[in-house]
């Protein structure tokens, strides 16, 4: 798709740019600006833009060396099928470390777009810990 940019910083964005952005992509999950803000600050981001508003985003948490973990992978509704999550993830899984062990979850349905990128179904067990947990043991 021509007219967008893919970039790999936070020039430019905010808690808040973000939690809007989540939100208008129908992938909103509670976290509050500030909550937004610290996620990709500590992350390796990707963000897609189409002038200079935020289309798509997508991050990645790794260890530098060999893991990392793809997460909050998001394209605005209207622009959905027209290649911008390809180049988000693309390059974003390309700024990751070479030879890297990648993971991530996707919704049911959307595995043949993962496996595009050479993701393939884990023959291991996944085990998540949910994000109420903690506030239900305090």
């Amino acid at each position: 798709m021509t007219g967008i940019e893919i970039r790999d910083n936070l020039d430019r964005v905010d808690g808040a740019a973000l939690k809007q952005f989540y939100i208008d992509a129908e992938f909103d999950n509670e976290r509050t600006p500030e909550q937004y803000a610290a996620a990709f600050r500590n992350s390796v981001v990707r963000l897609a833009y189409r002038d200079d508003r935020l289309v798509g985003a997508a991050r990645a948490i790794t260890d530098g060396v060999k893991c990392a973990a793809v997460f909050d992978v998001a394209v605005l509704p209207e622009l959905r099928r027209q290649g911008v999550g390809r180049r988000l993830v693309r390059s974003l899984v390309d700024g990751l470390p070479k030879g890297a062990f990648v993971i991530l979850t996707c919704p049911k349905g959307r595995e043949p777009f993962y496996a595009s990128f050479g993701f393939e179904s884990s023959r291991f067990p996944a085990m998540v810990r949910p994000d109420d947990l903690a506030a239900r043991h305090e």
